[in-house]
């Protein structure tokens, strides 16, 4: 991946509640680290927030999960590639950093996005999301809900 284009890198340390984000231009200086709500209308609003600030090139956002639904809120909207960080590499790096092992949500967004933005030519972004792959995910979940429900 190139970072040519890119206005922003975002490394996400994502949880049940609220999600970790660090903040970095493109030319690696820190800007912020942010705590966002988890619910879908509070964090569609700091995307949009995001957007507004950085309105011209791409926003590359670093996650450890290439799956769920804060990945394909992203992977749904144009301007936004989302990179998905191996677990091992992040621990990797942590214990790098950190030989004591301290692990907090704040350095892991923050390692998160020194990654990409260091080594960007490491990783690719996840592809766009086919429509029909997102309508047969949402009826698979719809289902499993209905079956852990009857259970």
């Amino acid at each position: 991946m190139q970072l040519d284009e890119v206005s922003v890198i975002i490394g996400l340390d994502w949880a049940d509640r609220t999600h970790v984000c660090c903040l970095y231009q493109w030319d690696g200086t820190r800007q912020a680290t942010v705590k966002v709500d988890a619910a879908p209308e509070p964090f569609g609003a700091w995307l949009e927030k995001i957007e507004g600030e950085h309105p011209a090139g791409r926003i590359v956002v670093a996650v450890e999960r290439d799956d769920g639904a804060v990945v394909e809120i992203m992977r749904a909207r144009a301007r936004w590639l989302v990179v998905a960080v191996n677990p091992v590499v992040l621990h990797r790096f942590r214990q790098a950093f950190a030989p004591s092992g301290a692990k907090d949500d704040p350095g892991d967004a923050a390692l998160l996005g020194e990654i990409v933005l260091t080594h960007a030519g490491k990783f690719a972004a996840l592809p766009v999301p086919d429509e029909r792959l997102v309508q047969l995910a949402a009826l698979v979940q719809q289902r499993r809900h209905w079956l852990d429900t009857r259970t």
